[in-house]
């Protein structure tokens, strides 16, 4: 099998393909891999593997059908007769399609026909708002009807429970200010959601630094007094995984740090703000506090 690889981000989904390869997991010759933007990992994973890479970006052709047109150049000319979507955020158009009938395989984040048609994180954010208890992803042949080709294999992952209500008041009232939640992002913005919609309004409202909050639990909602925060860089080529990665990092430190505040009595709250009786820094970046 001579296969070409089309991506738009990362590259996590290539890099397998091709560590598969390199393993002798697959028996395939890795003989492209096109993306149809610049500067994206996936550019650096196929460079780490020593396949061309062919960056097709849209805004060098007149229309996105004529960037197509390149795509299926650069795949012929490969002499790649298998194709891979791993992350791809186009919809291939239909020439494409039948030069490679039953040969492009793609990838995506939900059991399908459930939570089809969307990007990820879309396709997870739905599966949470509708409750489900098993999702996962499914490898399927691209057809002209988005996500709708044969199904090859699929793979179930529970979806654990986090806590994901607001909490009632007479809960909040029998804890006064002995209630923390961390959430991802800086408040007072982008308050009000559960990951990864913070993240995702913070990638749409072009933000140039994310990250997280600590803060004491009221009946407002994400309102309560600011215990900590840790900043976090957004990137110019961050997808919302990325940058939900590193901002689950900052999460990871700062947690632990403001509940031993609380624990050691360092912290208390007077007058809707939160006073911390430490050396250590309420306002985390780049490091955490020693």
């Amino acid at each position: 099998m001579n296969l070409a690889i089309m991506a738009s981000g990362r590259g996590s989904n290539a890099a397998a393909i091709l560590d598969a390869i390199a393993s002798d997991q697959l028996d395939a010759h890795a003989v492209a891999l096109i993306t149809n933007h610049e500067d994206v990992g996936a550019l650096d994973v196929a460079k780490s593997h020593n396949v061309p890479g062919h960056p097709v970006p849209r805004r060098a052709f007149p229309s996105r059908t004529a960037q197509q047109h390149r795509m299926l150049e650069i795949l012929q000319g490969s002499g790649a007769d298998f194709v891979a979507l791993a992350g791809f955020d186009a919809i291939l158009r239909p020439f494409i399609i039948a030069a490679y009938p039953n040969r492009i395989l793609n990838i995506h984040p939900s059991l399908l026909p459930a939570f089809a048609g969307g990007m990820a994180p879309v396709p997870q954010t739905d599966a949470l708002h509708a409750g489900v208890r098993i999702s996962g992803c499914t490898v399927h042949v691209v057809t002209e009807e988005l996500d709708a080709g044969p199904i090859v294999a699929q793979a179930a992952v529970p979806v654990l429970p986090g806590f994901d209500a607001i909490l009632r008041p007479f809960i909040i009232a029998a804890y006064p200010n002995r209630i923390l939640n961390i959430h991802p992002s800086l408040l007072p913005a982008f308050a009000g959601g559960m990951a990864p919609v913070p993240q995702t309004d913070a990638l749409h409202a072009g933000v140039r630094i994310s990250g997280c909050t600590v803060h004491v639990v009221t009946e407002e909602l994400d309102a309560g007094p600011i215990v900590a925060q840790a900043a976090v860089p957004v990137l110019p080529n961050d997808t919302v995984e990325t940058l939900s990665d590193r901002i689950l990092e900052q999460e990871h430190r700062l947690y632990p740090l403001a509940l031993r505040w609380f624990a050691n009595g360092s912290a208390r709250v007077e007058n809707g703000l939160v006073y911390i009786d430490s050396e250590e820094s309420q306002a985390l970046w780049p490091h955490p506090a020693p």
